[in-house]
Formats: structure tokens, C-alpha cells, sequence
């Protein structure tokens, strides 16, 4: 019995095999009348019919095949009135589906051999092998295709496996073969175009995964499948037309949840041992690192705490957050995300507050830019936060109060930068200057709501501009390097700022572009000077009392500091500098003006509460981070606590 209904099966694909067997021998033969007849060629010869000939029969000719002999499997029986009688014998439905089904699909399978053996004897005759990536290299007309081959296969698979399935559902619901043919298409279209509109908003940057995508088509077409199954295996196909069109919405909607399912578990799942460490940022008492992770591509940003005594990490935010700021006090977690409904991208950002312990997170401005560098900084007391993006400031309290925001346009003066508050938290501190040195800087305080600006010191010089990317703020003092003269004598000097008073130092005319670095209890300030002169470069470490600026040399060291930084006992300096080799390694000046040379493959971080250096490794090669460790307590010697030794995620 079985084999007498694949036969009857067969008799029903066979006419519809057998011409589309022939119209992929004529389209070869067609498309050398039409190179031949053309007398100027454009260029048209007969490799390129061999590489264009795969893509017209495997590309478009076997899926709109796949998609008629679907169609064709019971809606033609239905139409014709005989699939009732079929009904009636002691077949099970299960089975006689079954049949329909793999006849469906070995007749496909039929034409897919056919069509490849085609392109193949066509591509002897053009003396070149099938889909040949020579093209590539090779000035023709087609060439542009090649390095879609591998990508467009394996999506074609996926979507030839959906158009099928489809069909095979329409002709399950539809008693007419053409109308279910053009309801599987439109159907198929709609669920393709989701799924690339899904895939397209997953991460910041627009993108498509042949892989993933491919998985996603097949588990939809697996899906609806069994849906027709089921339907007709229920004999649905026999009932009212509401009933059929509520048992097809029923089916859709079990496909569309399975049809991004892979999507979430690509994406979502980001593991320590796969991360990549892009932005990181150190709270006052430095028990945890904050880190932007993404992954090797810097796709799916999100934002981890990792406990500096390696007991874990854990996940602060979700996907497409950026651009981390913690609050001195450690409590408050600020960034930038660009999630939108259902988690996808968004077509604008968002300014967000966090609480590090997992409680609250709120919004406090939209309308941000995803692409655009942001930066955030808390007042000294942790209760507000100032964000700066593209000439726009935004203030905002953690007590959820609503939001100010400023147009600081190129109308208002010079590009402003974002220093921080003034002491009181009252005003955010700005910078008006020219990076391209035609201007003198000039800080500016500015009031939030108003937005008036207050000047506070004209430096008279233009701004060093490495000294606004880690700027050296306490509460109180601010410190900034401004530039004058050519290129090739151009000198620096360090200038301190009290923002109490006023007052206005200069600490050194020789200043390195290093910025310097405060103590907590903001009476200690340490800074780096460039020895000017020929030879190697050498560079002095400063150590100054505040408020009474007596300053002392801790130690001479060879090459440009680049970064300070003061640990909270006071007495010892983490230095990263760069030789006359232009090689960057770190090390430590101890109060008795010992200098320890730290692993070369290490960059310093900074200082925990306990006096121990936070570490981040620094590869040679590709700049991306990927382990942290401790140092000092005994031993300089790197103790690597993330990820080898993070148990927790």
C-alpha cells in the first residue's frame, strides 16, 4: 500500500519534474543565442554564461520549483475533490502525509541534480571549474558575485527549506495550487523579511550571519512543517475557513518565536572565557573593575562588574550598553545604551543610571547618538551625573529628579569639553578649546537649566589634547596641560586649579602629557616632568602637599611618563612610560625611591584600597584586552584573577 501511494505521488510530480527539467536545459542554450546574437558582446562570453548559470537554476529556478511542487502536494487533490476518497482508507494520516511530503522532496531533489549536473557540463565547456572564485581577480562583468558564493549557498539552503515547508502548509489549507504557491511566497517573504530586519537591528552595526541565519530559516520551515502535520493529521483542512485561517495564525505564531531562538542564544551568551574587555573604568575603592565586554568582533556590547579579589563577575546591564561611569562612592553605574523594544537596537541611545547592586535602572535622557564618543562623569558626591555628547550636556541627580540638558553649539564658542562638577556639585565644569591649537582654553562653569557659563581661568594657551582623555580632578583642585610653540619645540606646562578659591599655579613649564594624580584625601598630588634637552628623553616624578605646594622628587626615570598614579597610602607611584625605543613597560617608585620594572605585558590600571595595582594585560598585537590581575602585597609578580580564575559569571 505504501508503495502504491508513493507511486500515485509520483505520477502527480512527475509532469511537473520533467518541465522544469527541461526549461534548465534551454536556459543555457537561451542564453548563448542571446551572447551570440548580441554583436557588441558587452563583454559577455562564455565563462561568464558558466558563472552566471548557477545562479539563475540554483539560485532562483530550484527554489521556485520547490516552492510549485510544494504546493502541489495536497491542494491539487483537494481541488480536484479526490482527497476525501483518499481519507477513507485505512492509511494513516500521519503516513500518507509522510508520503506526499518525501515525494515532494525527492522530486526536488531530482531537479537539484539535474541542475547541477547542467552548470557542470557547462563549465567544462568553458574550460573553467564550477562557481571558480577566479572571478575575483579578473576584470568581468560578473566578478562582483564571487564573494557572495559561499554566504548566498548557505542562506540559499535556509530559505529553499522555508519556502518549502511554507508551501507545503498553503497546500495543506488552500485547496488551490497556484493560490497556495503565492500565499507560501508572500508568507515566506514576510518571515524573511523579518528575520533580516531581526538580525539587522541585533547589534550596533548593522550585519547579517549567513550561519545563524541559515539555522534560523531551517528551524522555521522544521516548525511549519510540523504544523501541517499536525493540521492535517486532524483533518483541519476539511473544516470552516475561520477555523483554517486560526489554526494557520496558530502555527505562525509557534514559528516566529522558534524562528529567533537562535539569535538569542547567539548573541546573548557572552562568557569570560570568549570576552573582550573594551572600556574599563575603576570606582574609588577599585574591589571591582567595570568593563565594557564585547565580543571579538566588538559586537553585543554589555557591562560587567568583575570582583578584583576574583570571587565573580557579573552582568550589569544587557546587550548594546556602553560607555561606563561609576560614582565615587561605587553606589551608581552610568552608560549609554542603544536597546530599543524587544531588546534591538534602537535608532537613538539612551543616557541610563544603574545601581551597582542590581536595584533600579532608569533613564534620564534620550535622543543620544550610537555612534558618537560620550563622555559621563559623577559630582564628588555621587548625587549627580553630567553627560557630554557632540556639544550636548545633559545633568541628571540619582534621586531620579528630572533631567537638564544644554546646547553648547559651536555658536556658544569653541568645541567645550567635560571636565566634572565644582566642590559643591552645583555646576558642571567645562573646557572651551580648539584641539587644533588656534585658540587659548578657557574653563568654564556652567549652571544647569540656564546654562549660563562663568568663567573660571583663561589658560592663555591652547590645550594639550591628551590631557582631556583621563583629565586629573578631585573634588577641589583640577590639573591641565596647555601646549605652545612649533611642533618641534613645543613646550608644556602643568597648570593647578583650585576650584574653592581660585588660585591658579604652574607647576612646571616641562610638563609631560601625562596627567597627574590626587590622593582620596585630595593632599597629595603627584605629576610627571619631561627633562628638556637632547639625548634619551628622561622624565622626573613630582610628589606635592597640598594645599601648601611644597613639592619633592621621588625619583628620575628613563623615557616619557605617560600616566601617574598615587596610591592611597601615599607612598608609591605606578608610572607608564615610554623609551627612546618607543617600547611602553610600567613600573613602581617606592617612597625610598626604589623603582620596580613590572611584566611588560601588563598595563596598569590602578591602586585598590589595599595598595595593590589592578592590571589589565596589553598585547602587542591586536589591542584587545582579555585578562585582569593584582600586583603588589608581597609580590609584583601579576596574579591573574579574570577569567582564568573567575568562577561565577
Amino acid at each position: 500500500m505504501h508503495r502504491m501511494i508513493l507511486w500515485k505521488e509520483w505520477r502527480e510530480q512527475r509532469l511537473l519534474v520533467l518541465t522544469a527539467l527541461g526549461l534548465s536545459v534551454l536556459m543555457p542554450l537561451l542564453m548563448l543565442m542571446i551572447a551570440s546574437g548580441d554583436s557588441a558582446r558587452r563583454g559577455v562570453d562564455l565563462r561568464d554564461v558558466a558563472d552566471l548559470l548557477p545562479v539563475l537554476l540554483l539560485g532562483f529556478a530550484w527554489p521556485c520549483f520547490l516552492l510549485a511542487a510544494g504546493a502541489n502536494t495536497i491542494a491539487n487533490e483537494t481541488g480536484e475533490g479526490t482527497l476525501g476518497f483518499l481519507l477513507s482508507r485505512p492509511i494513516p494520516r500521519a503516513r500518507l502525509w509522510s508520503a506526499k511530503v518525501l515525494m515532494a522532496a525527492g522530486s526536488g531533489l531530482i531537479v537539484l541534480i539535474g541542475n547541477v549536473a547542467i552548470c557542470w557540463v557547462m563549465s567544462l565547456v568553458a574550460g573553467q571549474p564550477l562557481l571558480s572564485l577566479q572571478m575575483l581577480y579578473e576584470d568581468r562583468p560578473f566578478a562582483s558575485f564571487a564573494g557572495f558564493v559561499l554566504p548566498g549557498l548557505v542562506i540559499g539552503v535556509g530559505v529553499s527549506c522555508l519556502l518549502f515547508s511554507m508551501a507545503i502548509l498553503c497546500s495543506t489549507l488552500i485547496s488551490r495550487t497556484l493560490t497556495a504557491a503565492a500565499a507560501a511566497l508572500a508568507a515566506s517573504l514576510v518571515l524573511i523579511a523579518w528575520m533580516v530586519f531581526l538580525w539587522s537591528r541585533l547589534d550596533l552595526v548593522p550585519r547579517l550571519e549567513p550561519e545563524w541565519l541559515s539555522l534560523q530559516l531551517l528551524l522555521s520551515g522544521l516548525v511549519i512543517l510540523g504544523g501541517s502535520l499536525w493540521l492535517f493529521s486532524r483533518g483541519e483542512l476539511l473544516l470552516s475557513r475561520g477555523r483554517r485561517a486560526a489554526a494557520c495564525a496558530a502555527v505562525a505564531l509557534v514559528g516566529l518565536p522558534a524562528a529567533g531562538l537562535p539569535s538569542v542564544l547567539a548573541l546573548t551568551r557572552l562568557t569570560p572565557a570568549e570576552a573582550v574587555l573594551a572600556e574599563l573604568a575603576l570606582p574609588a575603592s577599585a574591589s571591582e573593575v567595570i568593563a565594557t565586554a564585547t565580543r571579538e568582533d566588538g559586537g553585543s556590547p554589555q557591562i560587567w562588574s568583575i570582583a578584583a579579589d576574583g570571587s565573580g563577575t557579573t552582568r550589569l546591564t544587557g546587550r548594546l550598553a556602553m560607555s561606563p561611569a561609576v560614582s565615587p562612592d561605587g553606589r551608581f553605574l552610568a552608560y549609554v545604551s542603544g536597546r530599543g523594544p524587544l531588546g534591538l537596537r534602537s535608532s537613538s541611545a539612551e543616557l541610563r543610571i544603574a545601581r551597582t547592586d542590581g536595584g533600579h535602572d532608569w533613564a534620564v535622557a534620550d535622543g543620544l547618538g550610537l555612534q558618537i564618543w560620550t563622555t559621563a562623569v559623577f559630582s564628588s558626591a555621587g548625587e549627580r551625573i553630567a553627560a557630554m555628547q557632540n556639544n550636548r550636556l545633559i545633568v541628571a541627580s540619582t534621586d531620579g529628579a528630572v533631567a537638564l540638558g544644554c546646547d553648547l553649539g559651536p555658536d556658544s564658542g569653541p568645541p567645550a569639553w567635560l571636565l566634572g562638577f565644582t566642590p559643591e556639585g552645583a555646576e558642571a565644569l567645562l573646557l572651551r578649546a580648539d584641539l587644533k591649537g588656534s585658540g587659548p582654553a578657557r574653563l568654564m562653569a556652567v549652571t544647569p537649566g540656564s546654562c549660563g557659563e562663568r568663567l573660571i581661568h583663561d589658560f592663555g594657551a591652547a590645550a594639550d589634547p591628551a590631557s582631556l582623555i583621563r583629565p586629573a580632578k578631585s573634588g577641589r583642585y583640577l590639573t591641565l596641560v596647555t601646549q605652545a610653540g612649533p611642533k618641534t619645540s613645543r613646550s608644556r606646562s602643568l597648570h593647578l586649579i583650585d576650584l574653592e578659591s581660585g588660585a591658579h599655579h604652574v607647576l612646571t613649564t616641562s610638563a609631560c602629557r601625562a596627567p597627574a594624580d590626587f590622593s582620596r584625601d585630595e593632599k597629595t598630588l603627584v605629576y610627571a616632568e619631561c627633562l628638556p634637552g637632547g639625548g634619551p628623553p628622561r622624565s622626573v616624578i613630582h610628589r606635592v602637599q597640598l594645599p601648601h605646594h611644597s613639592d619633592k622628587v621621588l625619583a628620575e626615570i628613563p623615557g616619557r611618563a605617560w600616566s601617574v598614579f598615587l596610591s592611597p597610602s601615599g607612598d608609591r607611584v605606578a608610572v607608564r612610560q615610554q623609551g627612546g625605543d618607543r617600547r611602553v613597560a610600567d613600573l613602581v617608585i617606592e617612597e625610598n625611591g626604589r623603582i620596580i620594572d613590572l611584566d611588560v605585558l601588563w598595563e596598569v590600571l590602578g591602586w585598590n584600597g589595599d595598595n595593590r595595582l589592578v592590571l589589565a594585560d596589553a598585547p602587542v598585537d591586536d589591542y584587545r584586552r582579555r585578562r585582569l590581575a593584582m600586583a603588589g602585597g608581597g609580590s609584583w609578580k601579576p596574579q591573574e584573577f579574570y577569567p582564568e580564575h573567575t568562577p561565577s559569571y
